[in-house]
């Protein structure tokens, strides 16, 4: 028997709507596999993507030639120190107009300067025993107290407390830290960059800024 080409016929949906529904389903279709594609590729990249910050620590070319910059982290597990300095000490991309210098970031240059610091704490079991005090602390050249800016917990659940604050230094020479003041001894200030950073931004050589 003859075979015609009637038996290859595949009339249209009955309707513009079926037909619409069939196109969207197909386009629907392609889209998912086109995004599975995409995903595949993000997860055969998404580690090298991640070690690739501490390799851009050189590129100061990378940062405005009108703002300084730097930012670090602590690191460590588990408690970091329970009084005195954080050990600020391990860079996070390019740093330029400061450096790190014994747990401290060191102004290469007068102005105003944004400063902002971010810590993590443990919880407390023990009653009354979870007091925190902390602050970020402005050093002058000479080795004098210049600016801080505090933050007070007495809450017993595990934290992470940011400050944000901004000083204008009138010369080149300051230094920066972040101080634990207190911290009841049954908890811990926690390492590792997820968990914590330092960061100082410059933004202007003027000094008549009030802070």
């Amino acid at each position: 028997m003859a075979v015609g080409r009637e038996r290859f016929y595949f009339p249209p949906p009955s309707t513009s709507t079926d037909y619409d529904s069939i196109v969207d389903k197909t386009t629907a279709i392609a889209e998912q596999i086109a995004t599975a594609d995409e995903t595949q590729a993000l997860r055969e990249n998404v580690e090298q993507l991640e070690i690739k910050q501490e390799d851009l620590n050189n590129r100061q070319d990378l940062l405005s030639p009108l703002e300084d910059f730097g930012s670090c982290f602590a690191n460590g597990q588990g408690n970091l120190i329970n009084t005195g300095v954080v050990p600020f000490n391990q860079q996070v991309g390019p740093m330029t107009g400061c450096h790190l210098e014994n747990n401290q970031i060191v102004l290469d240059d007068f102005g105003l300067w944004t400063l902002q610091a971010r810590l993590s704490f443990s919880y407390t079991v023990v009653p009354g025993q979870g007091g925190i005090a902390w602050e970020i602390r402005t050093v002058s050249p000479s080795g004098g107290i210049f600016d801080r800016q505090y933050d007070v917990v007495d809450h017993m659940g595990s934290t992470t407390r940011p400050i944000d604050t901004s000083v204008v230094v009138p010369t080149a020479g300051y230094r920066v830290e972040v101080r634990i003041t207190s911290l009841a001894p049954v908890r811990a200030t926690i390492g590792g960059k997820e968990n914590n950073r330092f960061t100082v931004h410059h933004i202007s050589r003027s000094t008549t800024f009030q802070t």
